[in-house]
């Protein structure tokens, strides 16, 4: 094993420093107006609600799926907002479900939250409820996954090891609760909803990847032990996900990946339709940007030329994030430079009407590249 965890350690050293980034003039507008739109959501206790309130004293939906998207935008520019993703993470962190309190019995889970604003500019909070009573999350596995990329790449931006030293405890939480539905080399999305999805099972490999580095970082400062098998328990995870996903999801007579695979194992749908948006079409986006396929691939360009054709660009500004970033991914700056055009216009300059704050960020994360 140390032998191992000595070629982990080479990644180790990305963590101890901040690299610059040189954005063009024509987006650097743009990603600094997302960016402190994002940071202008954010509730006194640290929440990162999905929404701008339109009233005070409206509820707002705190989805952390959401708000680790929106917070791993902000990490563009850490010297002005790397305060408030850590606020968030303290957050997220005072979240943690213990397993009495989850809904499936599993340690390390997050609902979802409806905070309010207070008179007096408190924050009040309770988790969503389902029309039984009982908490509210999508996924156990997406949600852990999302945390361990921001916690992985807070610390890269930040060099602030201090913060995964005082939660280890956590991380190893939020990692179980991860890997709570495990099952042949894929992760179902919840105990209670135990499909094995593609966009879910692509996250979940950027998640392992990150958990390796969180492992290594701790086996590094801690000496535990414990931290050196985990980081090898991801990277092995990982290279079994991705064959998983070859085996069992990616369909080569049809040339696309299903949008999942069901309890019994049968593919759905039975036949993809990329004319459907979501999530048919989306699916063949997130190996790409999981970076399951190279870019250059003629499987990656297959997948991309597919889906621009099915879903061509209707010139709205809204809901494209996921697009946005995949655009980036495949170096398609002609479309990604329409889009944006169109996304200053109608949504930036406009007051972010009806935006959420994911698509923002994919946004923001997808300018960057420019």
């Amino acid at each position: 094993m140390a032998g191992i965890l000595c070629a982990m350690r080479s990644a180790l050293a990305s963590h101890s420093a901040t690299m610059p980034r040189i954005y063009s003039p024509m987006t650097d507008r743009l990603i600094d107006g997302e960016l402190a739109w994002l940071a202008s959501l954010q509730l006194p206790n640290g929440a990162l609600p999905m929404y701008a309130a339109e009233r005070r004293g409206a509820g707002l939906r705190v989805c952390p799926y959401f708000s680790c998207t929106a917070a791993l935008a902000l990490l563009l520019k850490p010297g002005a907002y790397a305060s408030h993703v850590r606020r968030y993470i303290a957050w997220h962190f005072s979240r943690l479900n213990e397993a009495r309190d989850d809904r499936n019995g599993v340690d390390g889970t997050i609902y979802d939250t409806v905070a309010h604003i207070t008179p007096d500019g408190a924050v009040s909070e309770t988790p969503m409820l389902d029309r039984l009573g009982r908490g509210v999350y999508d996924s156990t596995d997406t949600y852990a996954a999302l945390f361990l990329r921001l916690l992985n790449a807070y610390i890269k931006e930040t060099g602030d090891i201090a913060l995964i030293t005082e939660h280890a405890r956590d991380i190893r939480r939020v990692y179980g609760a991860m890997l709570s539905t495990w099952r042949d080399g894929l992760t179902a999305a919840r105990p209670d909803w135990p499909v094995q999805y593609t966009m879910d099972n692509c996250e979940v490999h950027m998640g392992l990847a990150s958990a390796e580095k969180l492992f290594v970082a701790l086996h590094s400062v801690t000496g535990d032990p414990r931290f050196g098998e985990l980081a090898i328990d991801s990277q092995i995870r990982a290279g079994r996900l991705a064959r998983a996903l070859e085996d069992r999801i990616w369909h080569p007579r049809h040339g696309v990946y299903s949008v999942g695979v069901s309890e019994k194992g049968r593919r759905i749908p039975w036949r993809v339709d990329l004319r459907t948006f979501y999530p048919d079409a989306m699916a063949q986006l997130f190996p790409i940007l999981a970076r399951l396929v190279p870019r250059e691939s003629p499987r990656a360009l297959s997948l991309y030329e597919r889906y621009k054709q099915a879903q061509p660009y209707d010139g709205k500004a809204t809901g494209k994030g996921i697009q946005a970033e995949a655009a980036a991914q495949m170096g398609d700056r002609s479309w990604l430079r329409t889009f944006l055009d169109a996304y200053q216009r109608n949504v930036a300059d406009a007051g972010h009407p009806g935006c959420l704050n994911a698509d923002a960020a994919r946004v923001a994360l997808a300018a960057a590249t420019l």
